[in-house]
């Protein structure tokens, strides 16, 4: 258990997409090394490699908490369909990191109508789920990130760690109280999430939208299509997918086509005259949402790139009818 807090790491989650942005990252930054906290992450630019994503999801793993700075615009976007930065929060939130969010506008900053609906969705989903401040100036935004490190010092809310002061001089025994205390509470919270599992995922449900070719007549059209499924549908078609390690692509792309598989009966009653019906889509969103909540449930993990059953998932998927 890491007892000296002046050690800790910090990952600022940030877009790269204007100017004003860079400005409030030095302000950040300045008031974060005022704080004996490293800043470490890095900006999305409007090329963004995919080496860079993999950096920055590292940072994430090794930090703290996070800090995630929203510009005028959604962003560039990743080859899942997703935004980085979007992708950057899903994986914070994934990892349960403390998060606070700045939303920076700009009324004479011009974005498309798609970028905007993008934007807002992604606005939506991080005040549903973080702390979200609007930010104009590098002095708000740098009050705003001093109270929320300081909140969580002041709380003893960072995962793991413990203020010096708040220990005697010989805390031996007091860190052993505290190691006991934290096996008791993980085991109680073990029981309580194992108890409401199967409540979630009885009422718990999720919807799919996807995309698939239908070819009719000799020519190909692509239709939208949005089904309703319970989470244990659709972690029913991921299990056997997942019982060795698999790369989160190929993951994705198996279930599709296990997911096409169940789906072409309901086509073929919408499209009669269809005579074949190929290469279903997920929308990347959904499939981000899917493992969020597979983590959350304990149900994969992920381990150097490479998904794969939990022995919870395990178990669930061999008990499950």
């Amino acid at each position: 258990m890491p007892i000296v807090e002046q050690a800790m790491h910090l990952a600022c989650v940030l877009s790269n997409q204007f100017s004003g942005e860079e400005r409030l990252r030095r302000d950040i930054e300045e008031a974060l090394a005022g704080l004996d906290v490293v800043a470490t992450g890095l900006s999305f630019p409007p090329m963004t490699e995919g080496y860079l994503w993999k950096l920055q999801q590292r940072s994430i793993d090794q930090s703290d908490l996070c800090i995630v700075l929203v510009g005028p615009e959604y962003g560039p976007i990743s080859p899942t369909g997703v935004g980085y930065l979007h992708r950057a929060f899903a994986h914070a939130l994934a990892t349960r990191k403390p998060i606070v969010v700045l939303v920076y506008s700009d009324a004479s900053h011009a974005v498309d109508a798609i970028d905007q609906r993008r934007r807002d969705g992604l606005l939506h989903e991080m005040r549903a789920n973080a702390f979200v401040h609007d930010v104009q100036r590098g002095d708000e935004a740098r009050s705003v990130v001093e109270t929320f490190v300081d909140d969580l010092l002041s709380q003893d809310a960072l995962p793991g760690w413990y203020r010096m002061d708040r220990l005697p001089s010989d805390n031996s025994h007091r860190v052993a109280e505290l190691q006991a205390q934290v096996e008791r509470l993980s085991q109680l919270l073990n029981e309580q999430r194992g108890a409401a599992r199967m409540s979630d995922l009885a009422s718990g449900k999720l919807e799919v939208n996807y995309r698939v070719k239908v070819f009719q007549d000799g020519n190909v059209t692509t239709i939208a299509r949005t089904i309703g499924c319970t989470w244990q549908q659709v972690f029913a078609l991921s299990a056997p997918l997942l019982t060795e390690p698999r790369r989160e692509a190929e993951w994705k792309s198996k279930l599709e086509e296990r997911l096409l598989a169940t789906e072409i009966p309901s086509l073929r009653k919408l499209h009669s005259k269809a005579h074949s019906f190929v290469d279903l889509r997920m929308d990347g969103i959904i499939f981000d949402h899917i493992k969020r909540q597979f983590r959350q449930l304990d149900w994969v993990h992920n381990h150097q790139g490479m998904w794969s059953l939990s022995s919870v998932g395990e178990h669930q998927w061999l008990t499950s009818k």
